[in-house]
């Protein structure tokens, strides 16, 4: 067991306490750029806390992300990072994955979405029944509560 010492921050900062060396390292190496700033002030005009998200670090101030792709992150002032959260594993391909890119934008042309039925849920459900043993239905939904 490591002795070492951990500032445990508050929850809202962080769901992992991190380590007082790497807090000041962090905060030295990666200062927030100019534009993130600018955005986490006009955030705390409209957010509680200047973010939607109680998971996202923000020691001081988080990092805008203007666009993605691959494993890297480019924030709003030009920085690019390797994305070792990949928000929060989700996106096991990366940031737009070709492939995925070029489904969405096909059924872009289609529609984006319907109040009615579609033939692409009653083959995905045939899919998903034909490869859990015991899924003999199911129902979409969009939260689970309903």
């Amino acid at each position: 067991m490591s002795d070492a010492s951990f500032d445990v921050r508050p929850w809202r900062w962080s769901v992992i306490p991190v380590p007082a060396s790497l807090q000041t390292s962090q905060a030295a190496a990666f200062p927030p750029g100019q534009h993130s700033q600018a955005l986490f002030e006009r955030a705390h005009a409209v957010f509680p806390d200047g973010t939607t998200r109680i998971t996202v670090e923000r020691d001081p101030v988080p990092r805008y992300i203007a666009r993605a792709e691959g494993a890297y992150l480019t924030d709003v002032d030009g920085r690019r990072f390797l994305d070792l959260n990949l928000n929060f594993t989700t996106l096991i391909h990366g940031h737009a994955f070709e492939p995925v890119r070029a489904a969405v934008e096909s059924q872009m042309r289609s529609g984006t979405c319907f109040a009615n039925p579609t033939e692409a849920e009653v083959e995905l459900a045939s899919v998903l029944c034909a490869r859990v043993p015991r899924l003999e239905r199911l129902r979409f939904v969009n939260a689970g509560t309903e």
